[in-house]
């Protein structure tokens, strides 16, 4: 059974996301959700302390918290999806992260942007407090089309998984969170393993005292090095596996592919090969939320569940 924890804030966006994951939930066998809505806990001090007791305060914060949980509740009994409702009065990323892991789910789904985001940044700060603190993975959704209020029916075609490996041990760890989970899916989906490699690979010193051919020869190399051992390990599991090599810009080429490919959902690392310690995302993954369209399923180096 996927169990899921929804991080639910009652803004449009929200509401846009979380019918987009209930699209994508009615390709699982079965699925649990518990939707969570979480308020700035109440700080009571100085004048307005004679007017506003620390329990108003409190029980204001839970009606709004019940308002925010509505909207995602209405289309929760709708698709007639089990779910569970839970209010918390707290930091909002330290308590999604939290209560997801109290209480055993195994992904994390929450929209790009919230109620306070601003559009133009890639991500809400909420999201990205999230994507720093988790140890499961986080399913970023982009919001959608803004006239977009009803879901259509089950899809009846395949399920199209586009996931991205470069070789790291974050992209590996990816494919070994995602490998068990791909049976909670009605139909078995097909994985289209997809890495890419430079237009020019970095350790060529100098590009133009190299002929073409070498310079495939060395991409075609470390493409099937990327590749190796993700396809293994997912064939052994005996998943449906449709190898991608591209070359570009990593992030484009995945955006591209997955469009092209008409893939459902992205799943990748939170960082690859060449990311900065330190960073929340690496440069590709930030990129990838940018650009696109589907849900990205993004799992931290972290402890398997």
């Amino acid at each position: 059974m996927a169990k899921v924890l929804l991080a639910v804030d009652g803004s449009d966006a929200n509401v846009r996301a979380t019918r987009r994951f209930l699209q994508l939930a009615k390709t699982l066998r079965d699925v649990e959700v518990v939707a969570l809505s979480v308020q700035a806990k109440p700080r009571i001090y100085g004048e307005i302390a004679v007017y506003v007791t620390e329990e108003k305060a409190a029980a204001t914060a839970h009606e709004m918290a019940d308002r925010a949980l509505q909207a995602a509740e209405e289309l929760l009994q709708r698709e007639s999806v089990r779910f569970t409702r839970q209010i918390v009065l707290g930091e909002t990323a330290e308590s999604i992260v939290r209560e997801a892991v109290e209480r055993q789910c195994w992904m994390i789904v929450m929209g790009s942007h919230g109620l306070s985001a601003v559009p133009q940044l890639v991500l809400g700060s909420v999201t990205t407090r999230v994507l720093q603190l988790a140890t499961i993975p986080v399913l970023v959704i982009p919001p959608g089309p803004a006239n977009v209020d009803s879901l259509g029916p089950e899809p009846e075609g395949e399920v199209n998984i586009l996931v991205a490996v470069d070789g790291s041990e974050s992209a590996l760890h990816a494919v070994d969170a995602m490998s068990p989970r791909l049976w909670w899916f009605k139909r078995s989906p097909r994985i289209h393993l997809l890495t890419v490699e430079s237009r020019t690979p970095l350790d060529v010193a100098i590009a133009g005292m190299v002929s073409a051919d070498a310079i495939r020869a060395h991409q075609q190399t470390n493409a099937e090095a990327a590749l190796n051992e993700a396809r293994a390990r997912l064939r052994a599991a005996g998943h449906n596996v449709v190898e991608h090599v591209a070359i570009g810009d990593p992030a484009r080429e995945i955006d591209r592919v997955a469009k092209s490919r008409h893939c459902d959902l992205i799943v990748m690392g939170t960082r690859g090969r060449g990311a900065v310690a330190g960073l929340v995302l690496g440069s590709t993954a930030t990129k990838v939320l940018h650009l696109a369209a589907v849900p990205v399923l993004l799992v931290p180096k972290g402890n398997l569940q």
